[in-house]
């Protein structure tokens, strides 16, 4: 039998395609949980004592880390364990990189502006940093933690060689509809720079290209898990170039001006974003988004909701060519 953990999300529809005897062990996520009543949820269908969901955790990798520093890890046979001055855990230091990285990147490094971490993050982070400690370094840590930052940064937010399209597959999440695989919502992560900056606007056709034909690399396991095309296009930009001074943006691509009005109506309703509109077309609507701790996590949600929730457009084709006729019951809210 499979046994699966699902890690940094809780819901995973593809898994069970593949492996439909399969056993979902356990889940370790910070995102927000699905609503239990929902018969497809795999949160419910999980041993309750072995689902840790914090939505209040900046970095799914803390929780991991203090998964591992709960259990007895032994020695990995390609690194070197670090025995911790306050336990008798041997933990393997390249995992503890590895882990360490993700978590500085997520917090912003701890960026009081940005408000993504709490205790947890916290005290996943010290640990780690006491564990990658020499016996015989006489600094707190093997590294400075805002260097480490830095360098982080400098390389996420290089662009040297990639194309626009590269740029929109970078850091790529898909929302599909539960009961129409043809209707999916791609939402997708750019950091070092403002979409003002990317002169979208003259990117209105490799936007649409992108719709019609998403990367292989979109693809969750198989070609027929693959969406024929994405619906939509949320693009979230932070610019975290200027030290304690982030600025987030938000942008709606969409060619259907119904399912438009509906991303957009239920996205500027959004308290958690406080958005501010700074360009209106047909199909592109871009935004100063003021609350700069709402992050992905925040949008995930809303487009889950718009194509799975109540009166929902998921039980509708929403064909980009010929679709505008037609109205699903949250569409029809909008006119």
């Amino acid at each position: 039998q499979v046994f699966i953990s699902l890690v940094d999300h809780n819901e995973n529809k593809e898994f069970l395609r593949l492996f439909p005897g399969a056993k979902l062990d356990e889940i370790i996520d910070h995102h927000q949980p699905p609503p239990q009543s929902s018969p497809d949820s795999q949160y419910i269908q999980c041993d309750p004592s072995k689902v840790q969901i914090d939505t209040g955790v900046g970095s799914c990798c803390s929780l991991i880390a203090l998964r591992y520093f709960k259990s007895n890890i032994t020695k990995h046979k390609f690194g070197s364990p670090v025995k911790s001055s306050t336990s008798s855990e041997t933990f393997d230091s390249q995992i503890a990189l590895i882990l360490y990285g993700p978590i500085l990147l997520d917090t912003i490094c701890f960026e009081h502006s940005a408000a993504r971490f709490n205790a947890k993050d916290y005290e996943a982070i010290n640990k780690l940093e006491d564990l990658m400690k020499h016996p015989a370094d006489v600094e707190p840590s093997l590294y400075d933690r805002n260097e480490v930052y830095q360098r982080l940064v400098a390389a996420k937010n290089s662009l040297d060689g990639l194309s626009f399209e590269d740029l929109l597959r970078k850091d790529m999440k898909i929302v599909e509809s539960i009961s129409d695989n043809n209707l999916a919502i791609c939402i997708s992560s750019i950091t070092g720079i403002l979409l003002t900056e990317m002169s979208l606007r003259d990117k209105l056709k490799e936007l649409k290209n992108y719709c019609d034909r998403p990367p292989k690399t979109a693809a969750s396991f198989s070609d027929q898990s693959r969406p024929r095309m994405f619906n939509a296009i949320i693009l979230m930009s932070l610019d975290n170039r200027i030290p304690n001074n982030l600025r987030r943006q938000l942008a709606i691509f969409c060619p259907n001006k119904h399912l438009m009005r509906t991303i957009a109506t239920c996205i500027e309703r959004s308290e958690q974003l406080s958005l501010e509109l700074i360009t209106a077309l047909e199909s592109l609507r871009i935004y100063n988004q003021n609350n700069l701790k709402a992050s992905r996590k925040i949008v995930l949600p809303i487009i889950s909701t718009i194509l799975n929730g109540p009166g929902s457009i998921g039980g509708k084709s929403n064909d980009n060519n010929n679709n505008d006729n037609k109205v699903s019951p949250m569409l029809s809210a909008f006119f």
